[in-house]
């Protein structure tokens, strides 16, 4: 094993990029219609919140989608990871 950048950063990267340059949110689209497409390597489908169209956490779902499209494995129950600071959701 070499050191080096994780490939997944890549896709991390350019995501970062889409979201700044487009001044996307999760709680409408187009930001909201992507951050619905980070779910399906986490095998889990997204939510939304409430009426103000928060995505219920997605933060899991988006390392996992980075780490799908780098071609590295996704670890079981990978959307169920949340930020710092914010509740853990309820086991299923």
């Amino acid at each position: 094993v070499t050191a080096g950048p994780a490939p997944w950063m890549a896709f991390a990267d350019a995501e970062l990029k889409d979201w700044g340059d487009g001044g996307w949110t999760e709680k409408r689209d187009p930001g909201q219609e992507r951050a619905f497409s980070y779910f399906p390597p986490t095998k889990l489908a997204p939510e939304v919140k409430d009426a103000t169209g928060e995505i219920t956490d997605w933060c899991g779902a988006f390392v996992a989608h980075c780490m799908d499209r780098a071609g590295a494995p996704v670890v079981e129950g990978a959307a169920r990871a949340f930020c710092v600071g914010r509740t853990p959701p309820a086991a299923a």
